[in-house]
């Protein structure tokens, strides 16, 4: 378990390496792949997944150059209401893979947990991000 500051901790695999980039609360990456969790605010709604078909074209078509949407869908996350996105896009070499979701904590707090590898290998880092994201601990 890593702890990160006073809102969670969360189980990382040996090997990744901890940065602290800007817009992230904090990022483990191994290789080319990053896993990421960030506290937000949805533009001042609590429905990821309204707030991600809003963004979907203009935002994240523009910054991730040849997008495909695989999956976004509602969900549920320790009880709550949650959303699951999906997507593939272009690297500078690579296919990628990415994977978030949005969660809300006990207290109204909005994480997001994302994940992004090459497409190729996305069936070996895919686990990384489903244990991370069942073993998040909030208020840890």
């Amino acid at each position: 378990m890593h702890r990160h500051g006073p809102g969670f901790s969360l189980p990382i695999r040996d090997g990744w390496a901890r940065q602290d980039p800007p817009g992230a609360e904090v990022a483990h990456v191994s290789g080319l792949a990053g896993l990421r969790i960030n506290v937000v605010q949805f533009a001042g709604d609590s429905d990821p997944l309204r707030h991600w078909r809003e963004t979907e074209e203009d935002q994240t078509r523009r910054d991730n150059p040849g997008y495909e949407r695989v999956r976004m869908d509602p969900t549920t996350f320790r009880g709550r209401p949650a959303g699951y996105w999906e997507f593939t896009f272009d690297g500078k070499a690579r296919k990628y893979r990415a994977v978030e979701l949005a969660f809300s904590g006990p207290d109204g707090t909005q994480y997001v947990a994302f994940l992004s590898a090459p497409d190729d290998r996305w069936n070996q880092y895919r686990p990384v991000f489903d244990t991370a994201v069942q073993g998040i601990r909030l208020g840890a």
